[in-house]
């Protein structure tokens, strides 16, 4: 754990509940409810300034059957089994990354169908490299392709994008099974081509397994 007492390679505000896994301590109880209704875009941005377009969209959070916000698929913590991410990189839950309003991801409406307008798992010119066990890529932090184009962390040109923190570092060397989101995503400027063709600059996008900042400052 780091000195706020949460894990993985987020940083995030002191909350009440927590479980264990793999030697870390997990924050955050999602159950308490939210007042008002539920709102869409930049009318909610978490600690990490992350919006619910980004939460919708990447699958951080869904509308469960008793109509309650809830963490969505791609939500790297230690109960998604998809999630292919070091225990000491586990997201903590929603809560714990509460603004200083004290609102998180469960004030996001998360059903509007944002989700579906994502145009590159299929059927377009363009759709995402799996990884090794043909599901969605991530990143060495959990981060999908849906992250970088519903975070407008990249460009098409395969350029920083306008929700990518320069503290960061380089996109580049954020590889996993040796492809960075240059190579995978297609909404960076990688994925694969109409007709099964990978970009010139597939696995080489000049990175090897670092271990970039992608934290948050505590």
């Amino acid at each position: 754990c780091d000195d706020n007492g949460t894990s993985g390679a987020f940083g995030a505000s002191e909350v009440d509940d927590y479980y264990y896994y793999g030697g870390y301590y997990y924050y955050g109880d999602d159950d308490d409810e939210v007042d008002g209704e539920c709102v869409n875009g930049d009318a909610f941005k978490d600690s990490m300034d992350f919006n619910c377009t980004l939460y919708e969209g990447a699958h951080w959070c869904e509308v469960n059957d008793e109509g309650k916000t809830v963490e969505g698929p791609g939500w790297c913590s230690v109960l998604n089994q998809e999630c292919d991410v070091l225990a000491e990189r586990r997201w903590s839950r929603h809560k714990a990354f509460k603004n200083q309003q004290g609102q998180w991801a469960k004030s996001c409406c998360c059903d509007t169908g944002l989700d579906a307008t994502y145009p590159y798992e299929g059927g377009g010119e363009c759709t995402d490299a799996p990884d090794s066990k043909a599901v969605a890529w991530h990143d060495p932090y959990g981060y999908s392709c849906r992250a970088y184009h519903f975070g407008s962390f990249c460009t098409l040109a395969g350029e920083p994008g306008s929700g990518w923190d320069p503290k960061n570092g380089d996109i580049a060397g954020y590889v996993r099974e040796g492809m960075s989101p240059l190579d995978a995503c297609c909404t960076c400027g990688g994925g694969i081509q109409d007709g099964g063709r990978l970009p010139d600059r597939f696995g080489r996008s000049g990175a090897s397994e670092l271990d970039p900042v992608k934290t948050q400052e505590s």
